[in-house]
Order: C-alpha cells, then sequence, then structure tokens
C-alpha cells in the first residue's frame, strides 16, 4: 500500500471513530436524561405518597436498579466528555452539543404504571 492510500485509509477511519463517538454521546446524554427523569419519578412517586412495606420494598429495589444503571451512564458520559474536551482542546470539533430543556410541572413519563398503579396511595395530585 502506497502512502496516498495509507493516509485515505487514516482519515476515513479517523472520520467514522468521530462519527462514532458523536452517536455514542448522544445516545448516552439521551439514557442519562431518560434515567434523571425517572430518578426524579421516583421521588416524586416516594414523596405523593405512603404505601404498606411490601410496595415499598418493590419499589426501593426498582429505585436501586435505577440507580445502577444511570452510574452507569454517568461513566461513559464523563469518560466521552473528557474526549470529547481533549479533541477540542487540540482543534479538533466534532459538533457536539447538548439540549438543554426548560423545567417543566411535574408529570409522569416513564412511571406512570406505577403513579396509576398506587394512586390510592398518593396523597396529591399528579398532572396526567
Amino acid at each position: 500500500m502506497d502512502l496516498e492510500e495509507e493516509l485515505e485509509k487514516v482519515v476515513n477511519n479517523l472520520d467514522k471513530s468521530l462519527e462514532d463517538i458523536r452517536k455514542l454521546y448522544k445516545e448516552t446524554v439521551d439514557q442519562q436524561a431518560y434515567y434523571d427523569k425517572m430518578l426524579s419519578e421516583f421521588y416524586h412517586l416516594f414523596e405523593s405518597g405512603t404505601f404498606p412495606p411490601k410496595i415499598r420494598k418493590e419499589i426501593d429495589k426498582e429505585f436501586d436498579e435505577c440507580l445502577k444503571k444511570r452510574r452507569i451512564h454517568k461513566y461513559i458520559l464523563a469518560t466521552l466528555t473528557s474526549i470529547i474536551m481533549q479533541l477540542k482542546q487540540k482543534g479538533a470539533d466534532l459538533d457536539v452539543s447538548r439540549e438543554i430543556k426548560g423545567k417543566n410541572n411535574f408529570k409522569p413519563e416513564i412511571l406512570i404504571d406505577k403513579f396509576e398503579k398506587y394512586k390510592k396511595y398518593i396523597t396529591f395530585p399528579i398532572k396526567k
């Protein structure tokens, strides 16, 4: 393989790697937002009602699982952010941006079934 072919191969691989980083970053940000929203909904669920011990244990187990998955995505996001910042310091721009969303009034989007299932234990109204 001559030098021109070698250069073309390296450039193509680099372009693909940068695209993969952009894609993985976006997916990770979306997953992180999903688990953040789920945690928020768990907090609202906990704050809005008093549950019998058996139900609370079930909810706590799901809450703990959510925390574990969120931690994994936070680690991946921190790693990707570090890579992106290092590339930007060297002059490479990935065109990666985060969407900033405003605060909305509370309405469950992920744990809808939990709020519906345990509505008799919830002491304040939840928007539907």
